[in-house]
């Protein structure tokens, strides 16, 4: 399974990097927009607003102001980052490719894993058998002399 995954990192590490980065910015529009429309959608449904409404209105406003400058300021640092952006995919490649090539790496956890389990058993096996012996030899301590006999 993890070499499914390393080829698909190799081959589609620039797709799911920029998708991601473009699904950030149009998520920050987005959530402008979406607060712009409501703030449009509810501006004069109460007849009789409250002060508080107003407010509320106004906050709403400038949030999607700031979201708008936030979209924009993300839009200049991913046109600024561009390079950056291109060298990380080309890491994540390398890296994909080294997973890929040193395929012995991947079965380090399972040895280990079976090392434990083979340890622990033989532990078990023979903790079990001197429970039994120390039982065998009626070993009984002395009060006065606190010794075993």
């Amino acid at each position: 399974m993890t070499l499914v995954y390393a080829l698909m990192m190799y081959f589609l590490a620039g797709v799911l990097v920029w998708l991601s980065v473009i699904a950030s910015g149009a998520g920050i529009f987005a959530l402008a927009y979406m607060l712009q429309r409501h703030i449009r959608k509810n501006k004069g449904k109460k007849k009789k607003t409250k002060p508080a409404d107003d407010k509320t209105h106004t906050y709403i406003q400038y949030a999607v102001y700031a979201l708008y400058g936030l979209g924009v300021a993300f839009f200049v640092a991913l046109c600024c980052l561009y390079k950056n952006i291109a060298i990380s995919i080309a890491v994540l490649k390398t890296a994909s490719m080294i997973v890929m090539r040193n395929i012995r790496v991947l079965f380090m956890p399972f040895c280990s894993g079976a090392l434990l389990v083979l340890w622990t058993s033989t532990w078990i096996y023979v903790s079990s058998f001197w429970s039994v012996a120390a039982r065998s030899l009626s070993l009984h301590w002395a009060a006065s002399t606190k010794t075993l006999h």
